[in-house]
């Protein structure tokens, strides 16, 4: 149970980050970068898969309240959610993935590590744009978006993670 007050904490400084810091960057219009997701990617690996989706989908629905995004980022947040567990399996060793703990660089390796910021990244980004886009149309600025975002969201996230590394197998 002490994870979840974890969890809540590092939610809560990644929350005050966004809204205080990086929501008032002024960057260009084609790069949108949300910390929040760094919640679900980080997440311990032995996190049952309904009370992830639970996670993310309750994170997002905050998350849509302090940026006044109705569903946006509840529904993209589940959707890289559900897709996390076959990510971790894809990437992660079983050894590794079996003993759970927070998925870090220093637990993962760098390039695994990267892989997996970076898979997970465009797994939310794709679907986001595409739908605060409401649909494809201009087809060539949202692909710009979602790599400019995938790129320095994953900079970001790994930045952020850095601390974790200190104790490998805790969050």
């Amino acid at each position: 149970m002490p994870k979840i007050f974890t969890y809540i904490t590092t939610f809560l400084v990644l929350a005050l980050l966004q809204i205080f810091v990086i929501s008032h960057l002024e960057l260009n219009q084609y790069l949108n970068v949300y910390i929040y997701i760094m919640i679900v990617v980080v997440a311990d690996m032995q996190i049952k898969g309904y009370a992830l989706l639970l996670l993310a989908f309750s994170l997002g629905v905050i998350a849509d309240a302090i940026e006044g995004s109705p569903g946006l980022l509840t529904s993209t947040m589940t959707f890289m959610a559900f897709c996390r567990p076959q990510v971790l399996r894809w990437i992660a060793s079983r050894e590794i993935s079996d003993n759970g703990g927070t998925p870090t660089s220093s637990r993962l390796g760098l390039s695994r590590f990267l892989s997996y910021v970076v898979t997970m990244v465009t797994l939310w980004a794709i679907p986001f744009f595409i739908l605060e886009t409401a649909g494809v149309a201009n087809t060539f600025i949202t692909i710009l978006r979602i790599v400019l975002s995938v790129v320095v969201t994953s900079v970001l996230i790994y930045f952020l993670q850095l601390p974790l590394n200190r104790n490998r197998y805790d969050v």
